[in-house]
């Protein structure tokens, strides 16, 4: 057998890995999984405290990402940029259990009220609901204690007002004999419905208050800027041993999809342009072409390590600080269809676990065999912000704000059949959601308990319409996750061809779909046109330095770099511009000459 580290037999090995016939050691030398690393206890990033205080602010994403992570643990996990799954999915849990405990309590107190004391749980039932209607939702909600008080204090006044009356109507309709003395009789048994009403409301605010003091204690101790601290513990194992194998593969540089988006947690695609062109010598210096006929070739592996390298320069320390493009990240990453299973060299056959890493030696036979279902694509990944402005003495005239805009720019490049193929994908993915970026307007203080009374009062309405709800869904979902990880287990082992592709990405589930603001989509707009720019040109330079043709190539960039074309002086004749686009000549003769322009003017 031959050198396993020569691009040959690598592409040899792959064949024969696609066919059925592989030995499974030969494989995890090129397809791994990632080494363990250590729990650093270095401060978190910006982006992993705020995903990790959404799950306290939102019950739906805390159970998206455990269900997207942890429930199916046979799937394959996306590549993170910028934070840390593992605290993530710790306080994911912990938010379950404290939003369990919540809903648990509001629930027994509503039941118990129900049985004890029906018209004070159904005149708090109405209380809630008009509150929450009245409000906006809780999320949006920006409103004055005051305002929270005088609104509650109405809402009583209205109910003391209006709840004799009632209880005598309903006396009159239940067909019961008329009696002068029911108005007071029935004045007097409102007393106890309206204590029954104020200790169910006081039970419930403070429940909800208790539950929110422990978050804002979390915000401002455990999430705080530059904290140190270690996540909440988990102690069902099996649990632990998926959270495990979720902070290594996040390191790795092998992507498998379910579905159809191969660029889970990039957001959507805003550009998009290949170019194919032949692989052909440049003329002479007197214009003429080379005696020696066919294409040239062109090694794929060095012109995308060429790329790198120019993408590289961008952050490069050799230009001036202020010119540097900040939080600039580049990486390969191998792509697939993650609906493979038997004889698949990118699933671990004996833990049915996805491979989380290609080797350089994999890495450099996949891009110079485009054939396979796996396709290489280059990453550039950079965020509009952690940049601040500076004077000439080094004093900070703007501080840096936390935008957290990522743009993603996946270049793909194929040599085959004689020609080359280059594909760009631009991407944006929008910041994360106002509501989970107020992390850092909570400060430790001795006010922490009125802000929870404050919080508390704003979700009092939407704690007691949705407490049973949320109380039965989360039951089932944890009931129903012990059953989804046993019929993975199941299906893995039986079924000839199981999903182990990812489904979503966890920041991408806390993302706006797109950026908020115009400055945002006018950075988004700025970083790609400068990736993109910088990926034709390294192309551009590479080939000319290989002495081969590149006019094709500069007329096709012309027209996706600039949407247009210019033309200076006079012009004398027909000009075609844009894919497609004819420009006829009438001579004079009643003759006509077409000048087409499938690329684009020059």
């Amino acid at each position: 057998m031959a050198d396993p580290g020569t691009s040959s037999s690598i592409g040899d090995h792959m064949t024969s890995t696609i066919d059925g016939d592989r030995n499974p050691t030969e494989t995890t030398r090129f397809f791994t999984h990632n080494p363990p690393r250590e729990r650093q206890q270095a401060p978190m990033s910006p982006t992993t405290r705020y995903l990790c205080g959404a799950a306290y602010r939102s019950e739906r994403f805390a159970d998206g990402v455990i269900a997207e992570l942890i429930d199916d643990g046979h799937r394959a996990v996306v590549p993170t940029i910028g934070y840390d799954l593992e605290p993530i999915l710790r306080h994911c849990y912990h938010a379950r259990h404290l939003w369990l405990l919540q809903n648990a309590l509001v629930s027994a107190i509503l039941l118990v009220g129900f049985f004890a004391a029906t018209w004070s749980t159904v005149l708090l039932a109405g209380i809630a609901f008009l509150t929450n209607f009245l409000s906006p939702p809780a999320e949006r909600a920006d409103r004055s204690t005051a305002y929270l008080v005088l609104g509650g204090l109405a809402l009583a006044a209205l109910v003391w007002t209006i709840g004799p009356p009632l209880l005598v109507l309903l006396g009159l309709s239940s067909g019961t004999p008329p009696d002068t003395s029911a108005p007071s009789e029935l004045t007097t048994s409102y007393w106890p419905v309206l204590w029954w009403l104020i200790g169910l409301g006081l039970s419930v605010l403070a429940v909800v208050a208790l539950a929110r003091a422990t978050v804002l204690r979390i915000f401002t101790r455990d999430l705080a800027p530059g904290a140190r601290h270690e996540p909440p513990e988990v102690t069902n194992p099996a649990i632990l041993r998926r959270m495990k194998t979720v902070a290594i593969a996040q390191h790795g540089n092998v992507v498998l999809h379910s579905g159809y988006d191969p660029f889970l947690g990039s957001g959507h695609v805003v550009r998009a342009w290949s170019v194919a062109m032949e692989l052909k010598q440049d003329r002479g210096p007197d214009g003429h072409r080379p005696t020696v006929t066919g294409p040239v070739a062109v090694d794929p592996v060095a012109l995308n390590r060429h790329v790198k390298r120019r993408l590289a320069a961008l952050g490069s320390v050799e230009l001036p600080a202020h010119e540097r493009m900040t939080g600039l990240v580049l990486r390969d990453q191998v792509v697939a269809s993650g609906a493979q299973w038997r004889n698949y060299p990118l699933i671990d056959a004996g833990g049915r676990q996805p491979f989380s890493h290609a080797s350089p030696q994999a890495v450099e036979a996949i891009i110079r065999a485009p054939q396979p279902s796996v396709r290489h694509f280059l990453r550039a990944s950079v965020g509009a912000d952690i940049r601040e402005a500076t004077g000439n003495a080094g004093d900070v005239i703007m501080p840096a704000e936390y935008q957290n805009v990522v743009v993603s720019t996946f270049t793909h490049i194929a040599v085959e059949g004689g020609m080359l193929y280059v594909e760009s994908v631009s991407t944006v993915l929008g910041p994360i959601r106002e509501k989970f970026l107020d992390l850092d307007q909570h400060v430790a203080s001795d006010g922490t308990w009125w802000e929870s009374f404050r919080e508390a009062l704003r979700l009092f309405g939407a704690a007691i319409l949705t407490a049973p709800v949320r109380l039965v869904r989360t039951v089932v979902r944890a009931i129903g996750a012990n059953r989804r990880m046993t019929r993975a287990d199941r299906e893995t082992e039986q079924l000839p061809r199981y999903d182990f592709g990812a489904r979503a990405e966890v920041r991408q589930l806390a993302s706006a779909s797109r950026p908020v603001t115009y400055l945002q989509r006018l950075d988004a707009e700025k970083y790609s046109k400068l990736m993109e720019r910088r990926v034709s040109e390294a192309v551009l330079g590479y080939l000319a330095d290989q002495g081969i043709d590149t006019s094709e190539y500069e007329a096709r960039m012309n027209v996706f770099n600039n949407h247009g074309v210019f033309i200076r002086g006079d012009n004398h004749g027909p000009a075609a511009a844009g894919p497609g686009a004819t420009a006829l000549l009438d001579n004079g003769g009643g003759k006509r000459k077409a000048k087409s322009n499938d690329a684009g003017g020059r």
